[in-house]
């Protein structure tokens, strides 16, 4: 998972790697989240959007964990 606005590891870096993966994956992106799904204004995460994309990042991990 990745957040589209992501400054400090740039989103592209993760789209480069998922082309030479050869095992089953899927980058999920999520739009106009940061590192660490966030904005750098809510440190605390507590602007809704943050809660959302975190709520998002928790669900989508845990159907892939246990997908089977």
């Amino acid at each position: 998972m990745h957040g589209t606005k992501d400054t400090f590891v740039p989103v592209e870096t993760s789209r480069e790697a998922a082309q030479q993966l050869r095992v089953d994956h899927r980058l999920v992106e999520i739009d106009g989240a940061q590192h660490g799904f966030a904005v750098h204004e809510d440190p605390q995460y507590l602007n809704p959007q943050s809660q959302q994309w975190q709520a998002f990042v928790i669900s989508t991990a845990r159907e892939w964990l246990t997908a089977g």
